[in-house]
This record gives C-alpha cells, sequence and structure tokens, in this order.
C-alpha cells in the first residue's frame, strides 16, 4: 500500500467536506431548493474529480484498479451543471430535458469511449494505469523537457 503523507489527508479531508456541502445542498429544505440541488451535483461532480486525482497522485489506483479513470467522464458535466445552477438562480425556467440533455452528450461521449476500460479485468487495468502513470512521470521530468 502506498504511504499516506499530509497532503493526501488535506486532500482526502477537502473531499470529504465537499461530499458533506453536496449532501446538505441536496437535502437542504432552505433556499432556492432546485437551484440548490444544480450546485450539489456540481459539487458532487468536482468532489469525484478530485478523488480520481487523489487516487491517482497517491498510486492508490493500483491498488483499486476499477477506480482508474471512473470519473474522468464528469469534467464535461461540471460546465452544464454550474450553468443550470446559475440558470435556476436567477430565476430562469430550467430548459426541457430534451435541451439540458445536448450539454451532457460529450460526458456521454467520453463514457462510451471509456467503456472498453471499465470492462476489463482488474489486472489488465493495473497494467495499463502502471504504464500510463510511468509515462505521465516521464512527461514532468525536467530533464527530458
Amino acid at each position: 500500500m502506498p504511504p499516506l503523507t499530509l497532503a493526501p489527508l488535506v486532500h482526502f479531508a477537502g473531499i470529504a467536506l465537499g461530499l458533506q456541502l453536496a449532501a446538505l445542498l441536496w437535502g437542504g429544505g432552505r433556499g432556492h431548493r432546485a437551484a440548490n440541488r444544480w450546485l450539489a451535483g456540481y459539487v458532487a461532480a468536482l468532489v469525484i474529480l478530485t478523488a480520481g486525482d487523489l487516487l491517482e497522485e497517491t498510486r492508490w489506483v493500483l491498488v483499486w484498479p476499477h477506480a482508474a479513470h471512473a470519473g474522468d467522464w464528469l469534467i464535461f458535466l461540471v460546465g452544464p451543471l454550474l450553468w443550470m445552477y446559475v440558470r435556476r438562480l436567477t430565476m430562469h425556467v430550467t430548459p426541457r430535458v430534451r435541451g439540458w440533455l445536448l450539454h451532457a452528450i460529450p460526458a456521454v461521449l467520453c463514457l462510451l469511449i471509456l467503456l472498453p476500460f471499465y470492462l476489463l479485468p482488474a489486472t489488465r487495468k493495473q497494467a495499463l494505469v502502471a504504464a500510463e502513470l510511468a509515462l505521465a512521470g516521464e512527461a514532468a521530468d525536467p530533464l527530458l523537457l
């Protein structure tokens, strides 16, 4: 198991606070409930993306290979979720489902592209992620730039 240092623990605390905020926004009875639910989705997407980054940075993704790239497709929903939050907060009506789904097409396409990776066995995923992390480490080497 990779060692835990102070930086990942602080990172983890931020993820825990984000999850708590998302839960409070989703279930809270005060304020603008419709807008708060969009904001909860936005915060939850950021939390999942941050958790994925934390798993890669600490190399824990090699221990849990099924978590590799699990939330990468959410990067394409961050903008639309924030847009819908602001839209609801400013008292605009929510667009019809068809109108909003148009903004989700990049996320769906990314999910479909990643689907073959998700269906791989754990050992194959682990090998691919290890190679990917090794390549990322080489690219970050200042001697190679």
